[in-house]
């Protein structure tokens, strides 16, 4: 899953054996390294679909189900190359309200919960 140019020399080697053993397993792992390419490269709404549709073509082969999920949200999936935000921080704020909730079951009131954290 970690990228190509993140390996080690080590990992390299390794994933060059593992991918001569599968030709299937060989064909996926370049088309997600395209499709992160895309992700990097493409600096428009235009161009990401443009590129996305290409990558989508070969894709559909192997990634059928995720090919269709790309396509059915094309538009909106290539509208991330304008500002290239994620909701990671919200998902974290999520996360961290969602523990609180839980580790103040039993409290009877909000005073409670705050005097004790």
């Amino acid at each position: 899953m970690k990228n190509y140019v993140d390996l080690t020399e080590e990992e390299k080697v390794e994933l060059k054996f593992l991918l001569n053993l599968s030709p299937c397993l060989s064909i996926a792992y370049e088309l997600k390294e395209e499709l992160r390419e895309i992700y990097e490269s493409s600096t428009t709404v235009k161009m990401g679909i443009r590129k996305l549709r290409k990558w989508l073509n070969s894709a559909r082969i192997i990634f059928r189900k995720t090919a269709q999920t790309l396509e059915n949200n094309l538009t909106e999936i290539c509208h991330d190359f304008i500002n290239r935000t994620t909701s990671g921080v919200m998902e974290g704020l999520n996360n961290k309200i969602k523990l609180i909730l839980r580790q103040s079951y039993g409290f009877k009131s909000f005073e409670m919960m705050r005097q004790n954290y």
